[in-house]
């Protein structure tokens, strides 16, 4: 089975690198060699550095997540490695992309309300993926605020352990699986979108289970003395 011949096929490359080797599967004179096949093929080739709505398709190395390619998954494109060129310009159309991509089929998470906790947000190494994140989610079309009180989603540190300082009602999502539920979608990862991986440390379990205990002892001598 073959795509519509006279579909508008317009094409991002993202990820690929400036290397001396040219013989590099994604370097910058490949991505030249697979943009060239696509022309064969009728596709345009997209060249702004950011994501643009004309684009349909994102070719990428595997496991990419670059700006670009999590900017495809949230606006609903086609994600896939080069495979997909490759293999439509030996038989001369293109080839279905399922079987070398992924598309969302819904935008992950429009219309929440996000917010960042203090510790992601004092983090200096988190600048990029605030950066990440502001784009993603006006792409989205959800909205990032500062009362993390109305947040739906908040996005904290792994470290962070308890959740007695957010609202209950919340979401809390670690890096990793933010990105994870936008390219997988929230079926997936939804057993770890809470607190599930905020598994508190052994020591810190103890130390409350120790606590606990001491309550228990102490009501219970306060009953025996009742008693008396």
């Amino acid at each position: 089975t073959v795509l519509q011949p006279e579909r508008r096929i317009v094409i991002a490359f993202s990820n690929y690198k400036n290397e001396e080797n040219g013989n590099n599967r994604y370097s910058f004179d490949m991505r030249e060699k697979l943009a060239i096949e696509a022309h064969k093929l009728k596709a345009e080739i997209s060249s702004s550095p950011d994501f643009d709505d004309d684009i349909t398709h994102i070719v990428c190395p595997p496991n990419s997540r670059t700006l670009k390619t999590l900017s495809g998954y949230v606006k609903c494109r086609w994600v896939g490695n080069d495979d997909w060129i490759t293999e439509s310009s030996k038989v001369g159309y293109w080839l279905k992309e399922e079987l070398y991509g992924h598309r969302p089929t819904s935008t992950p998470f429009a219309n929440k309300l996000f917010a960042m906790s203090q510790q992601f947000k004092r983090e200096k190494k988190n600048a990029p993926k605030i950066n990440y994140l502001q784009t993603l989610l006006k792409l989205g079309d959800a909205t990032l605020v500062d009362n993390i009180d109305q947040a739906d989603i908040i996005i904290i540190q792994p470290m962070e352990q308890t959740e007695s300082e957010f609202n209950p009602k919340s979401k809390l999502l670690v890096w990793n699986k933010f990105l994870e539920w936008i390219i997988y979608g929230e079926g997936v990862v939804k057993d770890i979108l809470v607190s599930s991986v905020l598994q508190q440390p052994p020591q810190q379990e103890q130390q409350q289970q120790q606590q606990q205990q001491q309550q228990q002892q102490q009501q219970q001598q306060q009953q025996q003395q009742q008693q008396q």
